[in-house]
């Protein structure tokens, strides 16, 4: 969020080196639950900060992969991360101009959470609203920027 990229990779090669060296099946019970999917989620969510803050072009380009394998990983009871992931591939869509992909993400998002209770997920959904806003000539960020809105409690643009 600081768009301090070189530190934030940095520290992404120390995390991804860490764990490609634990033994996971040994790994005490407080740390079982972090496994090859929530580094993958971790990698996106990094890079999609990246992309909002320092470089779109450079940092979609891991960001999405990263997400997408992401949110195929994550169980149906996994809704609240799968939310966040659709979220952040949704901003990474939207940034690299793929207007209509990345609203039909953000919407997957917003119905995904609609069952969740947790103000975690409309906190997330802010910058997502936020970059939606910056297309609203195109229906569908318009669409989704207003249903958005609507959704955290946020006033729109409209």
């Amino acid at each position: 969020k600081m768009g301090s990229d070189e530190q934030a990779l940095k520290l992404l090669g120390r995390a991804r080196d860490e764990f490609s060296r634990a033994n996971v099946a040994e790994a005490p019970a407080w740390a079982k639950f972090f496994n090859e999917i929530d580094l993958s989620s971790m990698i996106g969510t990094v890079h999609t900060e990246l992309a909002q803050t320092v470089d779109a072009k450079k940092y979609t380009r891991t960001a999405i992969p990263a997400l997408t394998k992401a949110i195929n990983g994550f169980g149906e009871d996994m809704s609240r991360n799968r939310t966040f992931n659709l979220t952040s591939l949704s901003i990474n869509h939207l940034l690299e101009g793929d207007i209509d992909h990345g609203a039909k993400i953000g919407r997957q998002a917003v119905e995904l959470s609609e069952g969740l209770k947790s103000i975690r997920t409309k906190d997330r959904m802010k910058p997502l609203m936020h970059e939606a806003e910056k297309r609203r000539n195109n229906p569908e960020a318009r669409e989704l920027a207003d249903r958005l809105a609507r959704f955290t409690g946020a006033d729109s643009a409209a």
